[in-house]
């Protein structure tokens, strides 16, 4: 017999009540004798006149019991939990939580590689199954369940993680200038950068790839990492793009044209991020890259950097599902 304290008013309880309903399915519907329920008195205020009065709570009923005894006592369902305190080990009765999405991408991967662990199990050898048992670590369970334990933490579905940001990033030696209006590669530092004139409209290209674990259904972003030695003044940039499948005419004119007004950081030659969102209906699921064509609009009236502005790099970023392709 297991002996245990209940939450209700330090009411202690003995799991007789559903020993039997525990051992044959895991779970028990009503932990505590119920029949003790309707010995408890409680102290409710009545609206109408502000007075206290008791509330005996009854046994059954169409909602037998008040709210705070109702997170206790649901339909849900209840199962056994052993804690270790100073006093020992304790069997609790807990609500197990159960979510109200039951049918989620996520819940039907658990649903597959639970299954799959039973059958793995189901297929080992008894001696196989023998040495599972034998295992010291962890202590308490069975060699089956450290068989699942084991077989589900080395294939943790991947849709089970959050949701992640990456980004692919190309730095300036993998961008090119075109033969019209080129931007010029020139050394900073210890890295190399395309110098965008003043006045003047320079121009580089480059290619993405869609990368298979990308959202098709969320924004993407394409970012230009650039500096320049004015401090705190304005450079005037646009971005071309054009995204491709396979058969798709490369000589095709951009689908979209993006522009944006960004000042320069305040320290010298400090990176900054000017973000163009590229939104989700221009990316079709049967794409494989993105054409980009980035100019700097030096003669622009909200130009007003009057100086070089130097071209770091391009990223893409973008939200994954972590799914990739099927094989």
């Amino acid at each position: 017999m297991v002996k245990m304290r209940g939450p209700l008013m330090s009411l202690t309880a003995r799991g007789w009540l559903g020993r039997y309903q525990y051992m044959g399915y895991g779970f028990v519907l009503s932990p505590y004798p119920i029949g003790l329920l309707g010995r408890i008195k409680l102290w409710e205020r009545r609206t109408a006149f502000g007075t206290l009065r008791p509330y005996f709570v009854p046994a059954w009923a169409l909602r037998p019991y008040p709210g705070f005894i109702s997170k206790y006592y649901s339909f849900k369902g209840w199962c056994y939990q052993m804690r270790r305190t100073w006093h020992g080990i304790i069997w609790s009765a807990i609500r197990p939580p159960i979510s109200a999405g039951t049918d989620t991408l996520e819940r039907a991967q658990w649903r597959d590689v639970f299954r799959l662990a039973v059958e793995a199990w189901q297929g080992l050898t008894d001696l196989q199954k023998k040495i599972w048992n034998g295992y010291n670590y962890p202590v308490h369970p069975s060699g089956y369940n450290r068989f699942i334990r084991s077989y589900i933490k080395q294939r943790y579905p991947m849709s089970a993680l959050m949701p992640v940001y990456k980004q692919i990033w190309l730095q300036a030696e993998a961008v090119r200038a075109p033969g019209v209006n080129p931007a010029v590669y020139d050394d900073l530092g210890i890295t190399g950068v395309w110098q965008f004139a003043d006045g003047f409209t320079r121009v580089i290209h480059c290619k993405l790839p869609m990368v298979t674990d990308m959202d098709r259904t969320k924004d993407a972003s394409f970012y230009l990492g650039w500096c320049s030695s004015a401090q705190s003044k304005n450079a005037r940039w646009q971005v071309e793009y054009r995204v491709l499948k396979e058969d798709e005419d490369v000589s095709g004119a951009a689908e979209d044209t993006l522009t944006q007004t960004e000042a320069s950081s305040a320290t010298a030659n400090g990176m900054v991020l000017s973000s163009f969102t590229i939104p989700a209906a221009s990316i079709g699921v049967d794409d494989h890259c993105i054409l980009f064509r980035v100019s700097r609009l030096g003669g622009d009236d909200l130009d007003t950097l009057s100086d070089v502005a130097n071209l770091v790099g391009v990223c893409l970023h973008y939200q994954s599902d972590k799914l990739g392709d099927p094989v």
